[in-house]
């Protein structure tokens, strides 16, 4: 189906039915990336008083019993009660259909060799994505499609979708990068890394409390609080995917949670006047 969209001055089409996947597909028991000492997703057919929910073992039908952790087996997207308590579930706060978005790719930074900072102290081997680097891809993008920003970071190899990233050291953000994003018009970042912060911070969450404007140490909304923001962690952007402004749709089931599993596809705006 195409559909003809007018956002601001500018009217576009969209091909509904062309959509590209920036998410991981999530392969139980498989290669799936994990995060933070959590257990792989897995899958398991129910059993009990003689039913087998597994054709393959001779069962009926199929039925399985899923075990994941939302912000740690993949793609996922979350709200700030990730933070806080009384604060809405994700459910509640993502429900736009297609948000006018920018996909841009950057470079982290060795934390030694720039000038911005994180909470706690930067070690000098760390990797920082910089306000600066953020700054330079957005220079000239049309905010009318920042309501949602994409960022893809380099290198950018599909052994992404796969890592253990326990084992490895991980880019985040600088806490400068944070405080520009939070000054954008934008209500719903989308990263391709397990965390905007660094895994082992001390429980600081220092870049989501930036973004969603909560006080450091707190876990209750303040009147300046952005609880109408999400993030989305563990995307994959492949390299063929250029930047530029997309519509974005980011899928969840209704779970009333601060987290959900979620697939995000983006559709190309064309004929743009």
């Amino acid at each position: 189906m195409i559909m003809t969209c007018t956002l601001g001055k500018r009217t576009f089409t969209v091909d509904t039915a062309a959509p590209t996947e920036i998410s991981i597909q999530q392969h139980f028991d498989e290669n799936q990336p994990q995060f933070f000492g959590a257990e792989k997703a897995s899958s398991q057919a129910v059993e009990g008083d003689g039913f087998i929910g597994d054709t393959a073992r001779g069962g009926s039908c199929n039925v399985r019993e899923i075990k994941l952790v939302p912000h740690c087996n993949g793609t996922h997207t979350e709200s700030v009660a990730h933070i806080c308590h009384d604060a809405p579930s994700v459910a509640e706060v993502l429900t736009d259909a297609l948000i006018p978005a920018t996909l841009i790719t950057v470079q982290a930074e060795p934390a030694g060799k720039c000038n911005e900072s994180y909470q706690p102290h930067p070690r000098a081997n760390d990797r920082l994505i910089t306000a600066s680097s953020l700054q330079q891809q957005l220079k000239n993008c049309d905010e009318a499609f920042l309501s949602a920003l994409l960022i893809r970071t380099l290198s950018n190899e599909p052994q992404k979708q796969f890592r253990n990233y326990d084992n490895e050291a991980v880019p985040y953000f600088s806490s400068e990068a944070m405080s520009y994003i939070s000054q954008l018009p934008v209500k719903h970042l989308v990263v391709d890394l397990p965390s905007v912060d660094r895994p082992d911070d001390g429980g600081e969450l220092s870049n989501h409390r930036l973004y969603w404007q909560v006080a450091a140490g707190s876990h209750q909304l303040s009147p300046t609080s952005r609880s109408d923001r999400t993030i989305s962690e563990f995307a994959f952007i492949r390299d063929d995917i250029a930047d530029g402004p997309y519509l974005a749709g980011i899928q969840i089931p209704p779970f009333q949670n601060d987290a959900a599993p979620s697939r995000i596809f983006i559709y190309n705006p064309e004929n743009a006047d």
